[in-house]
């Protein structure tokens, strides 16, 4: 999850007059069709583990569920293929955390790295890597990602493949954003006002945003009240929270709060300002990636909906790319997808994480000749 910006920034404004704005029947359809899943069983050649294998597994931060859950996934899978597995804690980036995990997995003589963190925060470690000749995994951006600040060489060993419709984590990310703005028009009757809660300076944000923002723009009688900018400091100082208040205050119309990851909905505290104002039945709340303590919020009334995928599923497929890399293979598809999630619909049990009906595990564990 991974320059502080000022809490306003307006795309939108009132909606656009003219016309009565119909929902359109593919949008009604994009809605209905999340929430059944798409995921489906990864299929690909059979591949070995190779012997005496040692890999890091570097996280963003493990007090982030966002972090710790696709962190635990590839330590259980990395486990399941024989090897020995080590979790760096990158907290963040704090104490330059990110560059000393990398460090500490060179020097210990990691055979591969699995890794959470954007290739353009931290270019010089993921070279460093390359030079040591050490493959690399990431489900994040390479360092040649075009909506990075300054596109470089791309350093990972491959590309993480999603699924047969998004492939890339780019498609996979702006297809989150893209489902959530469906979502948005869908259950405001095309009169959505949104407040967005905008990450600045992460790549995966920006694809998510953009894909709400420029579906969205597709509805002539919706808008985006207001675009709250934030830094990762602003994430973890609880700046936030204000930031958000403040903006609720100013954009009394908006009836839709979106964020990319559901942690970043839990930092600004938005679902319970809306209870704390009055405004939560009238609002919808959406977040993503569907992590427990959404699910809680959405038990208690107060979010609305998630866009979810099963993390420990994606480190499982880290680690299997990572095996294919090892063998000289091509990585093949997850076959990872979203699920919509409301109080009627996937809600899985009390206390329990989102997880897919698929037995990843099962899949995996039959190509790598380990069942």
């Amino acid at each position: 999850m991974p320059a502080l910006v000022a809490c306003g920034g307006a795309t939108g404004g009132a909606a656009a007059t003219g016309p009565a704005y119909v929902v359109p029947a593919e949008v009604k359809a994009s809605v209905e069709a999340a929430y059944n899943s798409k995921d489906v069983a990864p299929e690909g050649p059979s591949v070995t583990p190779l012997p005496n294998q040692s890999i890091w597994i570097v996280s963003c931060g493990e007090a982030n569920v966002g972090c710790a859950t696709p962190a635990k996934g590839a330590l259980e899978a990395a486990r399941a293929a024989g090897m020995t597995a080590t979790v760096c804690d990158g907290n963040f980036g704090v104490g330059d955390a990110f560059n000393v995990c990398f460090r500490q997995a060179i020097a210990a003589g990691a055979t591969g790295i699995v890794s959470l963190i954007e290739c353009p925060f931290i270019p010089a470690a993921y070279q460093a890597a390359k030079d040591a000749g050490i493959p690399v995994v990431s489900q994040a951006f390479d360092c040649d990602d075009p909506n990075s600040k300054t596109p470089g060489a791309p350093l990972f060993s491959t590309k993480l493949k999603w699924n047969a419709e998004y492939e890339t984590t780019a498609e996979f990310r702006r297809a989150s954003g893209e489902l959530r703005a469906d979502w948005s028009m869908y259950t405001t009757d095309g009169k959505a006002q949104a407040i967005m809660l905008d990450q600045q300076g992460a790549v995966g944000p920006r694809y998510i945003s953009e894909g709400f923002t420029q579906r969205l723009a597709t509805c002539t009688s919706c808008s985006v009240s207001d675009s709250i900018g934030f830094s990762a400091q602003d994430l973890q100082s609880g700046a936030l929270k204000q930031m958000f208040s403040s903006s609720l205050a100013a954009n009394p119309n908006a009836n839709v709060v979106f964020a990319p990851y559901d942690p970043i909905l839990t930092a600004a505290e938005a679902p319970q300002a809306l209870r704390a104002t009055g405004r939560a039945q009238q609002t919808k709340v959406i977040g993503g990636d569907g992590y427990t303590p959404n699910l809680d919020l959405i038990r208690q009334g107060i979010q609305t909906a998630d866009l979810a995928f099963d993390a420990n599923w994606l480190g499982w497929g880290m680690v299997d790319t990572l095996i294919r890399v090892e063998n000289g293979q091509e990585g093949i598809p997850m076959g990872l997808s979203y699920t919509l999630i409301d109080a009627t619909h996937n809600l899985p049990p009390e206390g329990a994480a989102f997880t897919s009906k698929v037995d990843y595990r099962a899949a995996y564990l039959g190509m790598w000749g380990r069942t």
